[in-house]
């Protein structure tokens, strides 16, 4: 398992590394101790957080996945914050990478007053400036800590029973792991991707409107804070950016979020 080794956080996201650094270690051990790393490779646990320049951003946005895609044991922050400036993701080039693309654009236009979608620059512009001074940013957690290449399995499919595996042992806990980790990253808004079933294992997450197409709003109580929480499509799911992602989002954002 290794944490994120980039050196350009501010000393306040330093701090917050080491306290999801703590996290992680106490969620392995408490893994162990119930026999889950007798079926799985300890080395396949992939840690999550923020990117470099997080709380600088004017909406703080944690976005919420399922798993992590051949990365075992590595850091998700590290490997992805240099894949985005490199501009390649897994060899697709960010701009037809639709998982990594959608959440660049949407957190852009997040902290920029909500623009329309094609006034947006393209995320291979946004990757330029990624985690930097005035660049974008956000955080980022998997359901699932084990990296899907597991299995040995070459389909990009969800490992839906790892997962759920995962969801379940962990949350035989007394302590609720998912919404810690979420009380450390303290975003201002979570962007959930099409995980209403596992609404019970994250947290306190009350629904508040359905009735805004291709969206579900809802809240969620993470320490003395009430969070609006999106749950949205799967942000790799074959949808229009404009129309099944960001215009529901922003809809939602005028209606709840000032």
């Amino acid at each position: 398992m290794k944490t994120t080794s980039l050196a350009i956080f501010s000393e306040e996201e330093h701090t917050l590394n080491k306290n999801l650094d703590a996290l992680f270690r106490e969620w392995s051990d408490f893994l162990l101790s119930i026999g889950f790393w007798e079926k799985y490779d300890i080395d396949y646990f992939v840690t999550d957080g923020i990117f470099p320049g997080y709380l600088e951003q004017r909406f703080k946005i944690l976005f919420i996945g399922k798993e992590s895609l051949d990365i075992a044991g590595q850091s998700y922050i590290d490997i992805l914050y240099n894949a985005i400036h490199e501009k390649q993701i897994g060899g697709t080039f960010v701009n037809r990478s639709s998982f990594f693309r959608r959440m660049l654009k949407v957190a852009y236009g997040i902290n920029h007053d909500l623009p329309e979608w094609d006034s947006i620059p393209d995320a291979a512009r946004l990757a330029e400036t990624f985690g930097n001074d005035g660049g974008v940013s956000f955080a980022f957690m998997n359901l699932s800590k084990l990296s899907h290449e597991y299995l040995d399995n070459s389909s990009w499919q969800a490992d839906t029973p790892t997962i759920a595996e995962f969801v379940e042992q962990s949350s035989r806990s007394q302590r609720n792991f998912f919404r810690e980790q979420m009380e450390i990253i303290h975003p201002d808004i979570v962007i959930a991707m099409n995980l209403r079933a596992s609404f019970p294992s994250l947290g306190d997450i009350r629904i508040l409107d359905e009735t805004i197409p291709e969206i579900e709003v809802c809240s969620i109580a993470l320490g003395e804070r009430e969070v609006p929480l999106f749950n949205t499509w799967h942000f790799a799911a074959m949808k229009s950016d404009a129309e099944h992602f960001y215009a529901p989002i922003r809809a939602a954002m005028g209606k709840y979020v000032r």
